[in-house]
């Protein structure tokens, strides 16, 4: 009987994994993230009539806080697409763009997608930058003949035909927005079941055409039976293929293990900046006005407390005085007793 073939499967626990951008594990996203939300092309959304209307929408008839807005689109999207009733303010799709469920999925998409292509997409280089390790490790064993520059006939690893990598739609769309800023838009989402492919072919005749192919290997990049090819830098408009430097060319800088994820230590606490991010919604105002409120309160009870028993004390002292005169004696109430004065009255 034919064997059938050995298929390795590689999994991750989930505080370590490399498929999604993991701020526990690589605190500096957080740190970009928060550059990201402070930047004028953000600044300019989030203040935009449209996402302060949003945002009071999803507030006042959603009934969302501020943390439940985080999932909110994966929230929609798994209710609509298993035929879920969903909440009364939002089931209103009609299969345009202007109903609510539109306007609040395409508001949290280009929450998410700004973030991921700021800065030349910094977020989505470092956050999936492991993962590329990965994928090149068996493109570059394929157009290199052995991973890290080893010698071919030092490895037994053989590079494989098909190397298949499940992930998320937040894995998708950063790995192509790493590859150039033409590959993924401000309002587009992955679809459910999407698929990328970067596919390697060697060229028997690479040296025909010098101008194209500096190299002996090619690259093509599908995405959901589209090809994206062209629109990686250095690539032909006109070409399915490119040669395959210019792939490495983009990747092999981020491509790594060893994430540069250090920072400050006043910044290392990725919760306390997401903290301070929430500080510039809606519901951060209006935590941060209660929080002001209550302390001005405190401290004026404090106060009133203080006055009160120095007032207290001040009353309750009084001056002992001989024939009219001062002698400067203060006898508090609570020490005076009446009992005979170690004097007369007539001054002997």
């Amino acid at each position: 009987t034919k064997a059938f073939p050995v298929i390795p499967l590689h999994l991750a626990d989930r505080d370590r994994d490399v498929v999604d951008a993991n701020k526990h594990d690589c605190p500096r996203l957080a740190v970009i993230q928060q550059q990201a939300v402070q930047s004028p092309e953000f600044q300019e959304f989030d203040g935009s009539q449209e996402s302060q209307q949003i945002r009071r929408y999803m507030w006042d008839r959603m009934e969302m806080s501020n943390a439940s807005r985080n999932n909110v689109l994966d929230c929609l999207m798994c209710t609509i697409c298993t035929d879920r009733q969903l909440h009364d303010a939002i089931n209103d799709y009609d299969g345009t763009s202007d109903n609510w469920f539109s306007r609040v999925a395409e508001y949290d998409i280009q929450t998410y997608t700004l973030l991921m292509k700021y800065n030349q997409s910094q977020f989505a280089k470092l956050a999936l930058g492991p993962l590329w390790w990965e994928i090149m490790q068996n493109i570059n064993q394929c157009v290199e003949g052995a991973p890290d520059g080893e010698d071919e006939s030092q490895t037994n690893v053989a590079a494989p035909k098909l190397a298949l990598f499940s992930g998320h739609d937040t894995t998708i769309m950063p790995l192509l927005a790493s590859i150039g800023p033409q590959l993924w838009n401000n309002t587009a989402w992955a679809p459910y079941a999407s698929m990328m492919l970067i596919e390697v072919h060697e060229l028997i005749d690479g040296q025909s055409d010098a101008e194209f192919y500096k190299s002996k290997f090619a690259f093509r990049l599908i995405y959901n039976g589209k090809i994206l090819t062209q629109l990686v830098e250095g690539c032909h408009a006109n070409s399915e293929l490119c040669d395959i430097a210019h792939l490495k060319a983009k990747v092999d800088p981020i491509a790594t293990r060893n994430t540069n994820c250090f920072v400050p230590a006043m910044n290392t606490d990725s919760q306390g900046l997401e903290s301070v991010l929430s500080m510039s919604t809606t519901a951060g105002r209006v935590v941060f006005v209660i929080f002001v409120m209550l302390s001005g309160i405190s401290g004026s009870l404090v106060t009133y407390l203080i006055l009160r028993r120095f007032f207290y004390k001040s009353k309750g002292s009084r001056k002992v005085v001989q024939n009219g005169a001062d002698n400067g004696l203060e006898l508090m109430e609570s020490d005076f007793q009446d009992e005979p004065l170690p004097y007369n009255t007539n001054g002997h």
